[in-house]
């Protein structure tokens, strides 16, 4: 119990649980114990694909075709299709209540054309958090766009880099 100013805090654990209790608010919590997966290990180490481009480009090549990935069926999957070519990047997405739509943008990229499924929700949250003017997309040279695709600032202000990993889809 820590008293501050005619306020008593209380703080208990257990095996199981945690409460605090401040006034008369008491939080309660199941404390849990898992093994966090090793994100470390789906960075690509040897850099297969690099792309990059301009964050706001992207965010909204992504925004405007984002309609046309979602869906009323709620079995039909959300997937954007990235398609790399040299110098442009084909975002595009199709269902079949809303119809079809794509949108270009300009990219640095000089390799041979490839195709790469995403989950609408996901590239589009890891592309909206990049925090500088131009992002960058690599895949690991090993599994290519089979593989997770880490996205990333290629120049930020900020005092970390924060990076995103974002898994491709299937495309049917």
């Amino acid at each position: 119990t820590v008293t501050s100013d005619s306020t008593n805090v209380l703080l208990t654990w257990c095996d199981s649980h945690v409460a605090l209790s401040l006034g008369g608010v008491s939080l309660i919590g199941r404390r849990a114990e898992f093994t966090y997966f090793k994100f470390r290990e789906m960075i690509p180490s040897d850099i297969g694909v690099r792309v990059k481009a301009a964050t706001a480009s992207m965010a909204q090549a992504i925004r405007r075709v984002l309609p046309f990935a979602k869906t009323n069926d709620t079995k039909t999957s959300r997937a954007l299709r990235f398609t790399f070519e040299p110098s442009r990047l084909t975002v595009a997405a199709e269902s079949s209540d809303r119809g079809a739509s794509s949108d270009t943008v300009k990219i640095e990229y000089e390799s041979d054309e490839i195709l790469v499924g995403y989950d609408s929700r996901y590239i589009g949250e890891a592309v909206d958090a990049v925090h500088s003017a131009e992002v960058e997309l690599t895949m690991d040279a090993k599994h290519g766009q089979d593989g997770p695709t880490v996205v990333r600032p290629v120049d930020s202000e900020l005092p970390f880099k924060a990076l995103h990993i974002v898994m491709p889809m299937r495309l049917g």
